[in-house]
C-alpha cells in the first residue's frame, strides 16, 4: 500500500453571529405526579414563579433543591416551547416521582427476667399533621 505524501492543509474560517433575543418570563408552573406531596411543598422550593424573568440555570437549581428533600426518586424540569400567541412567556412543567417515605416495624422480645415485650414503630417522612387521612 502506497502512502500519499502530498497532504494539503486546509484552513477554514468560521464566523458565527449570536444575537440575544428578548427576555422570556415564566408563565404557568405545572406540577405533575405528586400524589402524596402537596403542591405548596414543591412550590416552596422553586424560584420559578409566574411573571418572573426566566432563568435557565434556575431550572437546574430547582431540580437539585427538590432532590435534596429526599422525598423524590426523580425530578424533571421541562421548559415548554414558546406559544406564538403568547410571545415571551415560557411555561414550566415539574414532573416528580415520589419515593417511599414511610416504614412500619414490629418487634417482640422475650426474656426470663422481663417476660414478653413488644414494640411497634411507624415512621413517615412525608407527613402533614394538619391533613390527617379521612378513611
Amino acid at each position: 500500500m502506497k502512502e500519499n505524501k502530498n497532504v494539503q492543509q486546509i484552513n477554514i474560517e468560521l464566523t458565527q453571529e449570536v444575537s440575544e433575543g428578548e427576555y422570556a418570563k415564566v408563565g404557568l408552573v405545572k406540577i405533575m405526579n405528586n400524589y402524596l406531596t402537596k403542591d405548596e411543598v414543591i412550590r416552596g422550593r422553586l424560584k420559578l414563579t409566574p411573571g418572573r424573568l426566566f432563568d435557565g440555570a434556575e431550572t437546574e437549581r430547582a431540580r437539585d433543591r427538590l432532590r435534596k428533600t429526599r422525598i423524590f426518586n426523580d425530578v424533571k424540569v421541562k421548559i415548554q416551547p414558546e406559544d406564538p400567541n403568547n410571545p415571551g412567556i415560557r411555561d414550566v412543567v415539574i414532573e416528580v416521582k415520589e419515593m417511599q417515605t414511610g416504614s412500619m416495624n414490629f418487634g417482640l422480645l422475650a426474656g426470663s427476667d422481663d417476660g414478653v415485650m413488644g414494640t411497634i414503630s411507624l415512621n413517615q417522612r412525608n407527613f402533614d399533621i394538619a391533613d390527617l387521612p379521612e378513611s
